[in-house]
């Protein structure tokens, strides 16, 4: 059996219909790239951003958020000193 040194890659928008912009589900994506590559042994910090905000009408608004990482070229750049166990 071939060593993973990377999670599998998805293109595209993410499974599930999760929608990134909001808040609640920039976190789930900040989440789950951290645990995909903790389970590998890497080490990745992932944040949330809010990038703007959009007028919804009745003077309220909308805000939209980005997820950032240090990934560079999309691989993790520090190793944990061990593997996070599978949930």
């Amino acid at each position: 059996m071939r060593h993973k040194t990377h999670p599998r890659f998805f293109p595209g928008p993410t499974r599930g219909h999760l929608d990134s912009f909001s808040e609640q589900g920039a976190r789930e994506l900040a989440h789950r790239i951290r645990n995909a590559w903790g389970k590998l042994g890497w080490d990745v910090e992932v944040r949330i951003e809010r990038i703007s905000s959009e007028d919804i009408g009745d003077t309220r608004s909308k805000a939209h958020y980005t997820v950032r990482s240090d990934l560079v070229n999309g691989m993790a750049q520090r190793r944990l000193s061990a593997p996070l166990a599978s949930a």
